[in-house]
């Protein structure tokens, strides 16, 4: 069994992710838990839809945190939102 460490997993891939895992629809992979980096985990929250009993929402943010979960496999979803890098 795996576990994963997903950041920025508070927008739509990370809620799509948490929903197919809740589903089984990654069975496939053998995901036994999953660690969400995210500044606002309380948007996940919002969802009452989902499940997390294998999810822990972590607060952070990913540029200023120390270490991570350890984890078989990371997955990057986050963006930046530093208004300088949108603005070209």
């Amino acid at each position: 069994m795996k576990n994963i460490t997903f950041i920025g997993g508070s927008g739509f891939f990370g809620k799509s992710f948490i929903d197919g895992f809740n589903r089984g629809v990654l069975k496939t992979f053998k995901i036994k838990k999953i660690y969400v980096i995210s500044r606002n985990p309380r948007v996940l929250k919002k969802h009452k839809e989902l499940n997390f009993k294998n999810v822990k929402l972590i607060r952070g943010d990913i540029s200023k945190m120390k270490k991570l979960p350890k984890t078989d496999s990371i997955i990057y979803g986050a963006e930046n939102v530093a208004k300088r890098f949108y603005k070209n």
